[in-house]
C-alpha cells in the first residue's frame, strides 16, 4: 500500500510538473507567433497621455485601423522593446518600437527628448526644475521601498523552508499510510 502511495504521489508530482512546463512553452510559443514580424507604436495624444498599439508594417509605412491615418517608419528612430509587458523575460519578444504624436507621420527620434507638451504653464515647468520638490519625490520614493522590499535572499531561503516543510510532511504522511496498511495487515 506505501509503495503504491509513494508511486502515485510521485506520478503526480512529475504529471504536475509536465502541465506546468508543457504551459509555458505553449505560452512561449504562442507569443513568439503571434508579435514576429509586428511593429509596436505609441502615440502621443492631444491630451498629452500615450495610447499603444500593434502593427503589421507594409514596407516603410502602415494604417491605422481606421485607414485614415498613414506613418511612416523610419529605422534610425527604432527602439526595441521586450514585449508584452509584466511577463517573465524568458516569454516576451523584442519588438521594433516607434514613438508618433497623433497625426504626425514622422516618428520622434529618441535621441533627442526635448519635447516638451503644449499647454505647459510657467508654474508646472518650475516645479519640475525645483530641487526642493524633486528632492521630497526621491526622498518619498526611497522610503516607501525600504518599507516594502523584502531581500531576494529571505524570500528565497523561506520558499525552500516552506518547500522542505511541504516535503517532509508528504514523506510522513506517507510513512503514517505504510504503518497503517501494515497494521491493517496490507
Amino acid at each position: 500500500m506505501g509503495s503504491i502511495l509513494g508511486t502515485t504521489v510521485f506520478i503526480t508530482t512529475l504529471t504536475l510538473l509536465v502541465l506546468i512546463l508543457g504551459f509555458l512553452f505553449v505560452m512561449f510559443a504562442v507569443i513568439q507567433r503571434k508579435y514576429k514580424g509586428k511593429l509596436l507604436v505609441f502615440f502621443v495624444e492631444k491630451d498629452k497621455t500615450l495610447s499603444m498599439k500593434i502593427f503589421k508594417p507594409r514596407s516603410r509605412t502602415f494604417k491605422t485601423a481606421d485607414g485614415k491615418e498613414e506613418y511612416m517608419i523610419d529605422t534610425n528612430r527604432i527602439m526595441l522593446v521586450d514585449f508584452p509587458f509584466n511577463m517573465p523575460t524568458f516569454l516576451q519578444r523584442t519588438l521594433p518600437c516607434l514613438l508618433y504624436p497623433r497625426g504626425n507621420p514622422e516618428p520622434l527620434d529618441p535621441t533627442q527628448v526635448t519635447i516638451l507638451p503644449s499647454g505647459l504653464t510657467a508654474a508646472e515647468i518650475a516645479n519640475c526644475t525645483d530641487e526642493g520638490i524633486i528632492s521630497g519625490i526621491v526622498k518619498a520614493t526611497q522610503e516607501s521601498e525600504l518599507k516594502s522590499k523584502i531581500p531576494l535572499w529571505l524570500f528565497s531561503a523561506i520558499s525552500a523552508a516552506i518547500a522542505l516543510i511541504c516535503l517532509v510532511l508528504i514523506w510522513s504522511l506517507s510513512a503514517k499510510v505504510d504503518h497503517l496498511a501494515g497494521l491493517l495487515g496490507g
